[in-house]
């Protein structure tokens, strides 16, 4: 993520943020982005590689090329804010497993229990697994631990060096679509996007809500959104297996 320097308030009279809503783009390779209360942007976004193996990252240093990648969306979306500056920028590694779908679980033999596998939602989601853990460790029979999720296992991601081929295959071709789509100024998926992940039964059902920023530049070539995530989910059948550490 990168985090602007503070905005004049000609800057946000131009750009028509006034309800401080959480907003994404519509491309594959996607971003979001929310007004601070000190008057500044945050904006992320899927781009700092995978590391072979699943690696960590160790040092908080963010690679120079997402730092100006990140820039480059800010100055297309929020041509206003250009002159505010990067102040600071940052990373953190996602839990990801192979369905994408997370895990509460209690080992009732050793009261050993765990929660995790987020997808990057997890601000609200571990709020609600620890709700669940709670019920389930006290032997209470609740409509949070009758949720999917609990007891749920994900398949094996494939082994390296499969694994790291697949994710930077993954998201060439995410970022492929997004240009081949921008270009043609079509909201209809690309079919390159649509082989790199098929759809699937899965247990993130979102409620999208359209909102128009009046300083989005040429770059928002669908707009941008306020996203809700609902408490839906479907079970997917799963082979066991904790999922690896992965980065987005």
């Amino acid at each position: 993520m990168i985090v602007t320097g503070p905005l004049s308030g000609q800057a946000w009279k131009s750009i028509g943020w006034d309800g401080f809503e959480t907003i994404g783009d519509e491309a594959h390779a996607y971003m979001y982005a929310q007004r601070t209360p000190d008057g500044r942007i945050a904006l992320g976004g899927r781009g700092v590689p995978y590391r072979f193996g699943s690696g960590l990252d160790r040092d908080g240093a963010v690679a120079p090329s997402t730092v100006a990648q990140l820039g480059r969306i800010l100055r297309r979306m929020f041509p206003a804010a250009v002159g505010a500056g990067i102040e600071h920028a940052w990373c953190g590694v996602l839990g990801v497993p192979r369905d994408w779908c997370a895990t509460v679980t209690l080992d009732p033999g050793t009261g050993l229990g765990w929660a995790g596998g987020y997808t990057g939602q997890g601000v609200a989601a571990a709020n609600l697994a620890g709700r669940t853990l709670a019920d389930l460790v006290r032997g209470i029979s609740s409509p949070l631990t009758r949720l999917p999720w609990v007891g749920h296992r994900s398949p094996r991601w494939a082994p390296e060096p499969a694994r790291w081929a697949g994710v930077r295959g993954l998201y060439t071709l995410y970022r492929t679509a997004d240009r081949l789509e921008t270009a043609r100024g079509s909201e209809r998926t690309s079919a390159r996007r649509r082989g790199a992940s098929p759809r699937k039964p899965g247990c993130r059902p979102r409620v999208r809500a359209r909102v128009q920023a009046k300083g989005c530049g040429p770059g928002c070539r669908q707009g941008v959104r306020a996203r809700e995530d609902t408490g839906a989910m479907r079970r997917p059948r799963a082979r066991p297996r904790m999922p690896p550490a992965v980065l987005a």
